[in-house]
């Protein structure tokens, strides 16, 4: 509440005496959640992802900045896993932000890796 409110202050302090702004929520507050380290999706995920990769993923907590997954756990009552494909050096939200071919190409392998085990534990 305190950055919002700082924010809207900063807003407020650019504009020209003959503005005015209104700042509205849309319900996008969101809080970061956890996904319980015993899931067995989870546990597919990471399986797929190695298959996919050579090498064993890591679980890293992250964000929070995807409000829908938020809304999935607290009225869906279920949890979300995200899986991120980018490198260090995509430099995400940059100017020379970029995405590697192979990443894309190796991520699409890894959920349909991630689908066919699904499928053959349910």
């Amino acid at each position: 509440q305190a950055v919002r409110r700082a924010f809207h202050k900063f807003v407020r302090n650019q504009l020209p005496s003959d503005c005015k702004a209104k700042f509205f929520s849309h319900g996008g507050d969101s809080s970061a959640v956890k996904i319980s380290s015993d899931n067995k999706w989870l546990h597919l995920a990471l399986d797929s992802l190695q298959q996919e990769w050579g090498v064993a993923a890591k679980v890293i907590g992250d964000g929070a900045s995807i409000p829908i997954v938020e809304s999935f756990q607290k009225h869906l009552k279920m949890e979300s896993l995200l899986m991120g494909f980018g490198r260090d050096s995509d430099n995400i939200h940059s100017p020379d932000e970029n995405f590697h071919l192979s990443s894309f190409t190796r991520g699409i392998k890894s959920w349909a890796r991630l689908f066919n085990m699904i499928g053959n534990h349910t």
